[in-house]
């Protein structure tokens, strides 16, 4: 009666297993079958390049197959996973992922900064979000809106202790075009006086760090 039992236990443990097995199996099957979804990241490496080296990381999702990497600064295209590119120029440039695999292809273009002015130098894998935006970086919260303007944008971050900070602004050829000094409050009124339309990339910090960073659109 008991090796009946146990006959049965062994019987249901051996099913369950299995059933658990086709699931996983026809679970990476169905994965396997959907085109892939561009996605990634990125890291700045100043080793052995005279300005500023950024690794771009793969995220994709559904096992792609094969890479081109378009990094816009007359560079030929990388066919590689996670290429790692020196650039020579100070600039914003438009970085451009497209993936493919058997069942269909995708592409995502998104941001890279080159910012060589004493401060060091940066990448930023987010594409551009419009409206109301919101960045934490080194534990500040800062929001910036709207963003693309016209006439002007309202940067607000946290600074209860008054703190002094310099805010700055280049344009998409790593120019400086706008500075101020010695800001106290927690909010900042960029107008945009002679401003040409485009991409812009700021930075903001204080005697310390830097407390934050990222894209202005003026259309």
């Amino acid at each position: 009666m008991c090796d009946a039992k146990n006959n049965e236990g062994e019987q249901k443990m051996k099913t369950n297993f299995l059933i658990s097995t086709i699931l996983i199996i026809f679970s990476l099957s169905i994965k396997a079958q959907n085109p892939p979804i561009a996605d990634f990241t990125c890291t700045v490496d100043t080793s052995n390049c005279d300005l500023c080296r950024i690794n771009f990381i793969d995220l994709s999702a559904n096992t792609p197959t094969s890479w081109i990497w378009i990094v816009n600064d007359g560079a030929p295209n990388y066919t590689i996973q996670n290429p790692s590119h020196c650039f020579h120029i100070i600039g914003i440039y438009d970085i451009t992922l497209i993936i493919t695999n058997s069942y269909g292809s995708d592409t995502l273009t998104e941001y890279s900064y080159v910012i060589n002015d004493s401060t060091g130098c940066y990448c930023d894998s987010d594409s551009i979000i419009f409206g109301k935006n919101k960045i934490n970086i080194n534990s500040y919260d800062i929001s910036l809106y709207p963003n693309p303007f016209s006439n002007s944008i309202i940067i607000e971050f946290e600074n209860n202790k008054k703190e002094k900070h310099t805010f700055t602004l280049y344009n998409a050829t790593g120019q400086l075009v706008r500075k101020i000094d010695n800001i106290t409050t927690g909010k900042i009124i960029i107008d945009r006086k002679n401003l040409k339309n485009g991409l812009y990339f700021f930075q903001l910090r204080n005697d310390n760090e830097i407390v934050g960073y990222g894209k202005l659109i003026i259309e």
